[in-house]
């Protein structure tokens, strides 16, 4: 299957969002931008790799193991960084491993699911899709009731999350991009400037204090109770698919931001590893510097990537045999 490059141009701008956003927050600079760009960025993100999940491909397991590979190399190495015990290592994903994990754990019931469903007919597949979806939606709402989900198998942001992703994966029938061009560029602007806006009216009301509750890392009795926690996950939901759908229609494609979303996955495990040494030799943080650190770790992941040590770096396993199946076939 060919790349499409307006996927990659998203990815693009979803990646450089992520970043910004962890250089914004990493160094405490909680600000209301930073908090808009949490409420989209991976829920979008997560729609994207279930629209690019395909349970009948035949490299949908070589997908799976190489996802998998990163994790446990990433996984590894932070966790060491961080003094993890034994047991955490194993249950704990560590900062921006979460997403890996949860990865994994969705392309597999995924593809039990797409197993159960793939005999019926096209118009039971549908109705079965969506009444799955609203089930992962319900989930994703009470979840939040129990204090017990929370980092731990990142099994709240699991749930959470999966909603998304189950989008993602019945939008593969329709091309969503087309649908999205559609909508008036003017009118995609002012859902973008009205969700900012929205946001800046609920910063003085404690927003930067909820918003790990409400995307999912906590439970709502943190936040004054069932109903403000439901209220807040739902609006959650709704602005982070309408800011999604006013994204993908202002969004141009571009060759440099194609190619930064095709490297999406070693933009997201080089730049949390940089920031892990960035605070560990306590580097000054401003808000201004939290961008000139943003601009920097863009340009200088840009230009590894261009060399064969990113590859070694993301997937050591596979690289390695890769050159020792090469030599041999070379000797051969």
């Amino acid at each position: 299957m060919e790349r499409d490059n307006r996927i990659d141009t998203l990815k693009g701008v979803l990646i450089s969002f992520v970043v910004l956003g962890h250089c914004l927050l990493w160094g405490g600079q909680k600000s209301v931008f930073a908090n808009w760009i949490y409420l989209f960025h991976m829920p979008f993100f997560v729609f994207l790799s279930g629209y690019l999940t395909h349970a009948n491909s035949h490299s949908f397991w070589k997908g799976v193991l190489s996802v998998a590979e990163s994790y446990i190399v990433y996984q590894l190495l932070k966790g060491f960084l961080l003094g993890y015990s034994s047991i955490a290592l194993l249950t704990t994903p560590a900062p921006m491993m979460w997403y890996l994990f949860a990865l994994i754990i969705w392309r597999c019931l995924y593809y039990l699911w797409n197993n159960i469903i793939e005999d019926k007919s096209k118009k039971l597949r549908s109705n079965l899709n969506i009444i799955m979806a609203v089930v992962w939606v319900a989930l994703g709402l009470f979840v939040g009731l129990f204090c017990q989900f929370g980092k731990v198998f990142a099994l709240s942001r699991i749930i959470v999350f999966a909603p998304f992703f189950w989008f993602g994966t019945m939008a593969q029938e329709y091309d969503f991009i087309s649908f999205c061009k559609k909508i008036p560029r003017w009118t995609a602007l002012l859902i973008l400037v009205a969700t900012l806006g929205f946001i800046v009216w609920l910063t003085p009301q404690g927003w930067l204090d909820v918003r790990e509750t409400v995307r999912c890392v906590k439970c709502y009795d943190m936040i004054g109770g069932t109903m403000i926690g439901l209220a807040g996950r739902t609006a959650y939901y709704v602005l982070a698919i309408v800011i999604s759908i006013a994204l993908t229609t202002l969004v141009i494609e571009n060759k440099i931001i194609s190619r930064i979303g095709k490297d999406s996955l070693k933009y997201y495990l080089f730049h949390g590893v940089i920031l892990m040494f960035m605070s560990f030799f306590n580097v000054p943080w401003t808000w201004w510097l939290s961008v000139s650190y943003f601009v920097v770790i863009m340009t200088c992941i840009y230009l590894i990537n261009k060399t064969k040590l990113s590859d070694l770096a993301i997937r050591p396993v596979h690289f390695l045999n890769g050159v020792i199946n090469k030599k041999q076939n070379n000797n051969g």
